[in-house]
């Protein structure tokens, strides 16, 4: 690992190493509060006379030393145990220290306790002692014994040094920390953050989105979720839009394909982008490519035409099929009969190149990157590809293995994404995101609802007040496929111009963005006249528009 990768670790686990550090720095301050102080009284002691000849300083330096030996000495410890009042000799021993100078002839005696007062008494009476067995040995001046510092009862105990103990649990915590998430980094296989995700994958992190963990299939809230205006992810997505359509210049992106490294996250990230599109004014398509078939299976397509038909038969067109999705999304579902693994290049741009008449973004799901050998297919064919990488639950190697993937077929990678959880978890974010999917809706916006889906003009409605807002799709009846201004839908050929027919108009407020659909009651206020006028009603898409395409590097074998 380079100097960025430990810096990146370090940065991605400084709390870690943090409350490590502060645990064991109050673990130690506990510890040390527990330890019984410990005192040390000292007695100095000069040997020999204070001024006199050379020779008898030399000899009186000489002798310091044996003193120092006499002091610690177990007859002198004995003697001064009994004077005492009985204490251990043993004991007293492993207590005392006699440290002597041979320059300036002095001797100092240390005696620890745990009672300042003994050990200072202690003190004194060793070198009593010790004055009393040199005096009756010599009558020499160089070997003469004289107290110069009596002890005196200490006031602050030597030990425990709590500031020293707690310095030293903090290094100890740190190393532990330390050692704990190098374990944790090699152990766990997972892309961690932004700059694990940049540095694994070589390429930009164009986006960092919140979405429910729960995938599409099994619940329809995080489907919802991504296609509503108000939701907390719109304003991501929203701008990962922006992102991917001007990527390459001037000329916007109009064939996106989004692959992932975890399940369901594909399926979101596609309509959230499709859905930011169609809220602007524009017409955006999404492919359900994915083998699991989220999107089909979320939005309850399941058992219509769809991409495998298409694919099973050259003559089918797929702007036959489309079906309209929430948000103003069209849909081409998955499909029933048939294969979408295994799929002709070529067959896939003509797929594209039809849809592109019609609308002005195709984004197509190509799954989980790992299970899906389609989605290469469409990366190849599309304009721009975007990896989706779940935070904490993808891991490294299959990171490695969809990039080199992407990048094997000459894909035109855009960049990653990088998909977290919504923060909180249990029953109560569960509940925000019900009571704000069943939201009551203003009287007047479900006035226009109803006029518009009185019109006919668009077979998607909401379950207004169901506690998940799950999305229902009509069949249109005979009457709607005849009419002149629906949505192509599944049935007969009936024209290839897809109207805007629930083109939102969008709000901005403070707290949130909003999405109401164009009234046609003529006594709406002037403000709401003004903003229909200035939006583009009905307009067609140039069926000779140029498509732009991702230069890439033919490949030699």
């Amino acid at each position: 690992m380079e100097l960025t990768g430990y810096l990146a670790v370090a940065r991605r686990w400084w709390w870690t190493l943090l409350v490590a550090m502060w645990v064991a720095a109050v673990a130690g301050f506990l510890v040390a509060s527990r330890i019984t102080p410990t005192y040390e009284a000292q007695v100095q002691l000069l040997v020999g006379p204070i001024n006199t000849d050379r020779d008898t300083l030399t000899a009186s330096g000489l002798l310091v030393q044996t003193y120092a030996q006499l002091a610690i000495s177990p007859p002198l410890l004995k003697s001064t145990a009994q004077e005492a009042g009985g204490l251990d000799p043993v004991k007293l021993g492993q207590n005392v220290r006699a440290t002597a100078n041979g320059v300036t002839r002095v001797l100092a005696i240390r005696v620890q306790d745990s009672d300042p007062v003994l050990a200072s008494s202690v003190a004194n009476k060793m070198a009593d002692e010790l004055i009393q067995l040199t005096t009756g040995a010599t009558t020499r001046p160089e070997g003469q014994l004289e107290v110069i510092g009596a002890a005196v009862p200490p006031t602050s105990p030597i030990a425990p040094q709590v500031s020293l103990i707690v310095l030293l649990a903090m290094a100890a915590g740190l190393i532990g920390g330390l050692v704990l998430v190098i374990v944790v980094e090699y152990a766990t296989d997972t892309v961690r953050d932004r700059i694990d995700l940049a540095r694994l994958s070589g390429t930009d992190v164009i986006a960092t989105i919140s979405v429910d963990p729960r995938i599409p299939a099994v619940s329809p809230l995080p489907v919802a979720e991504a296609t509503a205006p108000g939701s907390p992810s719109a304003v991501a997505l929203r701008l990962l839009a922006s992102k991917v359509a001007f990527a390459e210049g001037d000329l916007p992106t109009r064939t996106i394909m989004v692959g992932g490294v975890s399940d369901g996250d594909t399926a979101i990230v596609a309509l959230g982008i499709a859905a930011a599109v169609a809220g602007s004014g524009h017409r955006a398509v999404v492919i359900d490519g994915s083998p699991d078939g989220d999107i089909t299976a979320s939005l309850e397509m399941s058992g219509r035409r769809g991409l495998r038909e298409v694919l099973g038969h050259d003559s089918l067109d797929p702007r036959d099929l489309l079906v309209a999705g929430p948000a103003g999304v069209m849909v081409l579902p998955r499909g029933e009969v048939g294969g979408a693994e295994l799929i002709a290049v070529d067959r896939a741009q003509d797929i594209l190149d039809g849809l592109l008449r019609v609308v002005d973004l195709v984004v197509i799901d190509g799954g989980t990157m790992q299970r899906s050998a389609g989605a290469l297919t469409w990366a190849r064919a599309a304009q721009e590809s975007i990896l989706l990488v779940r935070r904490g639950a993808s891991r490294r190697e299959d990171l490695r293995l969809a990039m080199e993937s992407l990048r094997f077929v000459n894909a035109a990678v855009g960049g990653t994404v990088l998909v977290q959880r919504l923060p909180g978890r249990g029953f109560r974010r569960r509940d925000r995101i019900a009571r704000w999917a069943a939201a009551p809706i203003a009287p007047s916006v479900a006035r226009r609802l109803d006029d518009v889906s009185s019109e006919a003009t668009a077979p998607f409605t909401w379950r207004v007040g169901s506690p998940m807002a799950t999305p229902v799709l009509d069949r249109p009846g005979p009457s709607e496929q005849d009419s002149p201004d629906s949505p192509v839908l599944a049935g007969e050929p009936s024209g290839y111009v897809v109207p805007a027919a629930v083109s939102p108009t969008v709000i901005r407020t403070t707290t949130r963005t909003r999405s109401s659909a164009k009234s046609s009651d003529p006594a709406a206020p002037a403000s709401d006249t003004k903003r229909r006028s200035a939006a583009p009603a009905d307009r067609t898409v140039d069926a000779d528009r140029p498509i732009r395409r991702s230069a890439r590097t033919d490949r030699t074998d």
